[in-house]
């Protein structure tokens, strides 16, 4: 389906969630009526229209940092800036220093759902045998719940499928997959896994198994579609060329949030 998107200044695509149908949607959150008596008048309170994933970033800590501070942050708080590897402890520490909504808003305890992801999701694992964090997925992770401009999110993007940080990309380069499936599975199993928690035990939705298969299913395809349109008929793209086409071309802002990746999956599950 079809979906408006605007680019302002640089700034993220955003995509009003509640022009989405529910049925195209897997991520619509179905909302739910709570009423009181208030002066013997009875009140409904207005039902909640995020969408799951809206409801699941509001219980990030990310979305009160952007983009550049979380890396910094995970580029400083093992103490080791070479180690590709950081521990989930050093990652509560150092943002429970900041003075930010997400300490204040309770965002970082031992019962929260983000302290939740980095003890249970293999997803930030460095490798299924450790607990350490990689952060390679760590910084992925954010590009998709931190604030930033799409340049900003870009170039970090770019250093992220492009490892060894040189001036030319291949169209085949052996980086951009595992990146490109990681934002994938951080907007769809992420929020599918650790959404339901944050819901009272009687309204939590079950897991979608068959959307999940058809999601794995189109991957692929997802990844051929938006490397195919970003070379063209091109085999290699210098740094400036490759980043230029996804700063100033809006259709491949919807790799850079969340939400948007959300609907975009939908659109091709649903075909």
């Amino acid at each position: 389906m079809g979906c408006q998107c605007t680019k302002d200044n640089g700034s993220n695509t955003d995509i009003d969630l509640r022009q989405v149908k529910d049925d195209q949607n897997p991520f619509a959150h179905q909302p739910t009526h709570q009423s009181q008596h208030n002066n013997n008048q009875k009140d409904i309170k207005k039902p909640d229209t995020r969408t799951r994933t809206q409801i699941f970033e509001d219980h990030l800590p990310m979305k009160y940092l952007s983009l550049a501070e979380w890396v910094h942050l995970v580029d400083k708080a093992s103490g080791d800036e070479g180690s590709p590897s950081i521990s989930a402890q050093q990652i509560l520490t150092g943002l429970r220093v900041l003075s930010n909504p997400a300490r204040e808003k309770d965002l970082l305890g031992n019962d929260s759902i983000f302290f939740q992801i980095l003890r249970d999701s293999f997803l930030l694992r460095l490798d299924k045998e450790s607990p350490l964090l990689s952060k390679r997925a760590l910084i992925t992770w954010g590009l998709l719940y931190c604030s930033g401009t799409i340049d900003e999110k870009v170039r970090t993007f770019y250093t992220l499928v492009q490892e060894g940080n040189n001036e030319r990309i291949a169209y085949d380069d052996k980086d951009f997959g595992p990146v490109f499936n990681l934002m994938l599975d951080f907007s769809i199993k992420l929020v599918n896994t650790f959404e339901p928690r944050l819901q009272p035990q009687e309204q939590q939705p079950q897991l979608d198994a068959q959307f999940l298969l058809k999601f794995e299913s189109v991957k692929d395809q997802l990844q051929e579609d938006f490397i195919d349109a970003l070379f063209g008929a091109n085999s290699i793209l210098t740094r400036e060329q490759y980043v230029g086409e996804l700063v100033e071309r809006t259709e491949f802002h919807w790799l850079f949030k969340a939400q948007t990746v959300a609907l975009r999956v939908s659109s091709y599950v649903n075909k």
